[in-house]
């Protein structure tokens, strides 16, 4: 597998079609999809940052004995719960986009 920028990829194929259009009218469609393939081909191999995972670290509250509050392991943003539960707690990081799926994994 390999990941490319896929609006740049549409724009490569939405100027292709125009070319195409203009230098082989009458293409059939296994020409445009070879070409359509062969463009996708040429798009560059772009970086992407893998998923961490973990899981919230309940820290101590200094204002309410019913608030709860959750750090993120590895970027440290903090979750304030006011209550008894843990509802409305995220299964991923606002911030840094972990997942808090029970991951043991440690920045």
């Amino acid at each position: 597998m390999r990941l490319i920028d896929a609006c740049e990829a549409k724009a490569v194929i939405k100027d292709l079609r125009k070319t195409i259009d203009r230098e082989i009218p009458g293409a059939t469609l296994g020409t445009v999809m070879g070409l359509i393939s062969c463009y996708i081909d040429a798009q560059p191999t772009i970086d992407a940052e893998p998923v961490r995972h973990g899981e919230w670290q309940k820290t101590p509250s200094t204002s309410d004995e019913y608030e709860l509050k959750y750090e993120c392991p590895f970027c440290k943003f903090e979750i304030i719960l006011e209550g008894y539960g843990d509802e409305g707690i995220f299964n991923y990081c606002p911030r840094c986009g972990a997942k808090m799926d029970g991951g043991t994994e440690k920045r």
